[in-house]
């Protein structure tokens, strides 16, 4: 007892088989080797004395935890979630045995089964109402992810990653005021990470108030934590208001920053700023670039009109009319733009 209270658990392990020898046949000796030796780190020793014991008891709970946990720790997980198994075989509503499951698994429907049975019987534990929140928000399930997340920081308003999930799942759920509290008490307790500042430009956003999602985005710039979404929303913000000159000059940055498949679609949102600013040769040569990133039907009735009615190129224009047409666009969105096109195609070829 000395040698466990003083935390020597080599000795303990040493002691034990000098009394008992290597392999006991004592069942409670070999539990108290087996538990030592776990500690002490001599896990291979742990192993084999708790598979004794479980040979012994196959329902023994404390005996099935402390092999998932041994083979966890060495890595196996799928060891681990073997002894996991057995011991929902044994007690089928145990919340220790569910939690530890649900985080050894990587599909996410199993996940997610395991995490909302444990939620079920302890709702209020925050680490499995974090977990089963975002696997919900992962499979659109928002408002059941709401009601996790909200049972859980109702039982526990101290636990600040319940109301960090919360945040951006209200800005989503357009609960702008619950978002608004939630950041407001993040940023309170100190938490200024680049999450929340992210997170609160996007609530000005969805607010309108585009000059105050401006400044919480230049927080992340001056910190040298700019990310391609958060150049992309301050241009979208600055075309907003009407700045053309820092709009086009923020999808230039989120261009450069871009490692999405969103690049084209950057790039067609800088040829419609050149546009509106009256730039048409930067357009064309944004909308083009875009057609090199992904091929859209938008993309091409924008350089016919484009090249029709601002640079008065009828020929390119009929050219990428047609490129229009054969594209197949989508026909509930289309029909009048599709009979424009037709039209403008039958004038020019007169």
């Amino acid at each position: 007892m000395e040698y466990y209270q003083s935390q020597r658990y080599d000795e303990a392990t040493r002691l034990l088989k000098r009394v008992f020898g290597d392999n006991p046949e004592d069942l409670k000796a070999t539990a108290m080797l087996a538990y030592a030796s776990n500690m002490a780190g001599d896990f291979k020793v742990a192993e084999a004395q708790y598979l004794k014991l479980n040979q012994a008891d196959t329902k023994n709970l404390a005996v099935l935890f402390n092999l998932a946990g041994l083979y966890a720790k060495r890595g196996n997980e799928e060891k681990a979630r073997g002894y996991y198994r057995q011991v929902l075989s044994v007690d089928s509503n145990n919340f220790r045995a569910l939690k530890l499951l649900a985080n050894s698994l990587n599909d996410p429907i199993e996940k997610m089964e395991y995490l909302a049975k444990a939620n079920q019987i302890r709702p209020t534990d925050g680490d499995v109402a974090y977990d089963l929140a975002g696997e919900l928000s992962r499979q659109k399930q928002l408002t059941a992810a709401y009601q996790v997340l909200s049972q859980a920081w109702k039982a526990d308003t101290s636990n600040y990653m319940l109301l960090k999930a919360k945040l951006p799942l209200c800005i989503t759920m357009k609960k702008l005021d619950e978002a608004k509290e939630a950041g407001e008490m993040l940023l309170l307790n100190g938490d200024s990470s680049s999450f929340v500042i992210n997170s609160m430009g996007k609530l000005a956003m969805e607010k309108k108030d585009f000059k105050k999602a401006i400044s919480l985005f230049k927080v992340l710039e001056g910190r040298i934590e700019a990310t391609e979404s958060s150049l992309y929303y301050t241009a979208i913000c600055y075309e907003k208001l009407k700045d053309l000159k820092n709009a086009r000059a923020y999808t230039t940055a989120t261009i450069d920053a871009s490692l999405s498949p969103n690049v084209g679609s950057y790039y067609t949102l800088l040829a419609y700023l050149h546009e509106q600013a009256g730039s048409y040769k930067s357009a064309q040569a944004a909308y083009l670039k875009a057609l090199q990133f992904s091929t859209s039907s938008n993309t091409y009735y924008s350089l016919g009109l484009l090249n029709d009615f601002k640079l008065k190129d009828k020929l390119t224009a009929l050219r990428y009319y047609r490129k229009y047409l054969k594209s197949n666009p989508d026909e509930k969105l289309a029909d009048e733009n599709r009979s424009y096109v037709k039209g403008r195609v039958k004038a020019l070829t007169k």
